[in-house]
């Protein structure tokens, strides 16, 4: 439920195509959850956060989407 109502709103009531995340390429844990969900990695952003670690791209396209 908690996904559907997460991904409902940007794809659903604002019709958007993709929704875009930036994870500090550090924090495994959102990256593992993000792809768990069903996010792709589209690039990433060298020394791209202000300490200069770099940050991973995760897009996600509504066709994609298993909940909707």
């Amino acid at each position: 439920r908690f996904l559907f109502a997460v991904l409902y709103y940007p794809f659903i009531q604002l019709n958007t195509r993709r929704i875009t995340a930036m994870v500090d390429a550090r924090n495994e844990k959102s990256l593992r959850f993000c792809k768990h969900v069903g996010f792709r990695e589209e690039g990433v952003l060298r020394e791209g956060t202000v300490d200069g670690a770099d940050v991973v791209v995760m897009g996600m396209l509504r066709r994609e989407v298993k909940w909707l």
